[in-house]
């Protein structure tokens, strides 16, 4: 678990892990330079399966490949300070990597949350169970990295996770997993993501994370083309200026989360679903004309399809 200035969150994401039934769990949690009262939350946890860590603060990489080196388990499974584990989340998961050797991973859907904890969307990540190391091998990311069980020893192939990356790690680290190894998704929901304005996700601006998520599949790319990628070779791109740009807001996302959603629901037919969705979307920030607009253009079209349920 890596952790900065977490407070608000974090003693709830460690309930959600100690509640785990049916595993054997060693929680890391790897303190990367937090200037609040996030570590004196979690030294206040009186478990014998946690251990807190000061991390080398370098990012959060470097944090994460420091809990590598220290974990012990067969098994290894990140959960983000802010966010938190389903119930019984690692039964099925663990159960799962025992009766399949040749997998190295299994993975599973998500949902979305506000910073008060309150659900957003079920994020469709795919209906039915299947094996996702070829569009993996295609540069296609179809859930959050929070939702893996990974084997230590295909971490350890791997190399952990690279410090270059100080966004889209995750992106990067799925990439190469499925290069190396099989993976496995099983259509159930195995995390919620917290979607909040503190993040490392939102505290770096739109043009750094695209600049990172782009960057791993272009090095995808070379590697397969090539053998190695330009990280590999020790030249990669620099970074632009982009990452003292202007941060993000957790609200824009939301809102376009549950607009996209309204539309779907608009698509099967179930337009006064999809009305209540947009009313939802607006009402995340009433302030957006294009909000209005979009729950007009709800209210006024009709479905393309008429077999849904009204």
């Amino acid at each position: 678990m890596p952790m900065r200035n977490a407070q608000r969150y974090v003693l709830e994401a460690l309930q959600s892990v100690l509640s785990q039934a049916g595993v054997e769990l060693e929680v890391l949690v790897i303190d990367d330079g937090s200037t609040d009262q996030s570590a004196e939350i979690v030294s206040r946890v009186e478990d014998p399966r946690v251990r807190m860590v000061p991390g080398p603060c370098g990012g959060i990489s470097v944090a994460l490949n420091h809990g590598l080196e220290l974990a012990t388990g067969e098994f290894i499974a990140r959960c983000d300070a802010d966010d938190i584990y389903p119930a019984d989340r690692f039964t099925s998961q663990v159960k799962f990597l025992t009766d399949h050797p040749e997998y190295a991973a299994v993975c599973g859907s998500f949902s979305t949350l506000t910073h008060k904890g309150q659900p957003i969307i079920d994020h469709d990540a795919g209906t039915g169970a299947m094996d996702i190391s070829d569009e993996l091998r295609k540069g296609v990311v179809r859930s959050h990295i929070g939702t893996f069980l990974v084997r230590k020893s295909a971490y350890d192939d791997l190399g952990g996770f690279r410090p270059y990356f100080v966004t889209a790690e995750d992106i990067d680290l799925q990439l190469r997993l499925g290069e190396m190894n099989r993976v496995w998704y099983e259509p159930v929901t195995a995390y919620r993501h917290r979607l909040h304005d503190e993040s490392v996700t939102y505290s770096q601006g739109n043009e750094a994370r695209f600049f990172f998520e782009t960057s791993a599949k272009r090095f995808q790319e070379q590697r397969r083309l090539n053998g190695k990628d330009d990280l590999q070779k020790d030249n990669p791109p620099l970074p632009p200026a982009v990452l003292i740009s202007q941060p993000s807001k957790s609200i824009d996302q939301i809102q376009g989360m549950l607009i996209n959603l309204a539309w779907r629901e608009h698509g099967l037919g179930n337009k006064l679903k999809a009305i209540g969705t947009g009313w939802r979307a607006l009402w995340t920030d009433p302030k957006k004309l294009s909000a209005w607009r979009n729950l007009a253009s709800l209210t006024c079209k009709k479905p393309r399809h008429s077999g849904g349920h009204e």
